[in-house]
C-alpha cells in the first residue's frame, strides 16, 4: 500500500466526509429546533405531536458529536480508504485475482468471531462468483474493470490507486 496515497487521498476523503457529516449534523440541529418550537407554540393533535417527539429522539441521537465516537471510527474509515483506494492488485479483498476468495481476505473474516462468520463468507462467496463469472482477474490497471473512465481518471486525479469496488 502506498504511503502516499494514504496521506493523499485518504485524509482528503476523510476530511470531506467530516465536512458533509457536520453540514448533515447542522441541518440536523435545525430540524431539531423547528420540532421544538412546532411542539411549544402551536395546538397540534396527539398523532402530530407523537410523531414529532419520535423525529425528535431520532435526530437526537444523529446529532450527538462524541469525540470518543470518532476517533473510534477514524482508524477504520481510514482503514477502509486504503484497502479500497490504496491497495495495488486489490489484496485481501473479493477483487484480488484468483478463482477463489483469498486467503488473507477468509482469514480477516474469520478474525471477527461471529457466529454468522461462515454465512458471511458464503455470502462473499456467491457476491465474487456474481462479479467474477468465469474470469479469474477483473482489476485493470489496479481498478476494477466496470469502473468508467469518469470515475479513475477523477480517482487518480486525487491521489487513488487502485479501484477495490464497483459501483452500485
Amino acid at each position: 500500500m502506498s504511503k502516499n496515497c494514504e496521506n493523499i487521498f485518504c485524509k482528503n476523503a476523510i476530511k470531506k466526509e467530516d465536512k458533509e457529516s457536520i453540514e448533515a449534523i447542522k441541518q440536523m440541529k435545525k430540524e431539531l429546533s423547528k420540532i421544538n418550537k412546532t411542539l411549544k407554540s402551536k395546538k397540534i393533535s396527539t398523532t402530530e405531536k407523537q410523531n414529532l417527539e419520535n423525529k425528535k429522539s431520532f435526530l437526537k441521537v444523529f446529532t450527538k458529536e462524541s469525540k470518543k465516537e470518532k476517533q473510534k471510527t477514524k482508524k477504520l474509515r481510514i482503514d477502509v480508504c486504503k484497502k479500497t483506494y490504496c491497495n495495488v492488485d486489490c489484496k485481501n479483498t473479493i477483487f484480488e485475482k484468483g478463482n477463489t476468495l483469498s486467503d488473507g481476505f477468509i482469514n480477516n473474516l474469520k478474525k471477527k468471531k461471529t457466529n454468522l462468520t461462515n454465512s458471511i463468507i458464503e455470502l462473499h462467496q456467491n457476491q465474487r462468483k456474481n462479479i467474477f463469472g468465469n474470469k479469474t482477474n477483473v482489476l485493470k490497471d489496479n481498478f476494477y474493470e466496470k469502473l468508467s473512465k469518469k470515475t479513475i481518471t477523477q480517482l487518480k486525479k486525487e491521489g487513488a490507486i487502485s479501484g477495490c469496488f464497483r459501483n452500485v
